[in-house]
């Protein structure tokens, strides 16, 4: 009896563990320190509710930093996870910074120009860790990239 009550404790246990998946919130975030008001736009498709609900772009003011999205999942925020949600949920095809003069700087996905290189020293990374029964995960993490005064210079 002993044996059967171990086996359906140890079989319970790793349903428990296979079946719980932890969640995960990552948010985007842009600071401005390029010296001028900036808007974000993309060519992004419009069933895609970030740009749906921002037809006018977002606005960063500058010495500002602004939320702009969020995305959420199951497993564990990282760094590639953001890599891959900046490329099909965040920022589409195209972006492009309007900087408060009418000056542009346009940034393609298929050239990984720097806005799509979450690796450049443009962006800072962070995550909290969480526990899950006994998983220890980033639950949450923090993409943040930095518009410059270089950002700016490169605009036309």
């Amino acid at each position: 009896m002993k044996k059967v009550f171990l086996v359906f404790v140890a079989m319970l246990s790793l349903g428990l563990f296979s079946a719980c998946d932890p969640a995960y919130f990552i948010d985007y975030s842009v600071r401005n320190k390029s010296g001028h008001d900036v808007t974000i736009y993309s060519t992004f498709p419009s069933d895609r509710t970030l740009w749906n609900n921002n037809p006018n772009g977002i606005a960063v003011s500058n010495g500002q930093d602004t939320l702009f999205c969020t995305t959420e999942g199951l497993g564990s925020a990282n760094l590639a996870t953001a890599k891959s949600d900046i490329r099909t949920w965040v920022y589409g095809d195209t972006v492009t910074f309007m900087f408060d003069d009418g000056k542009q700087l346009v940034y393609l996905q298929s050239n990984e120009d720097e806005v799509f290189d979450v690796y450049s020293s443009h962006y800072s990374w962070s995550s909290e860790k969480d526990w899950m029964i006994l998983l220890h995960y980033n639950k949450y993490g923090h993409l943040k990239y930095t518009i410059t005064e270089e950002d700016y210079n490169r605009a036309q």
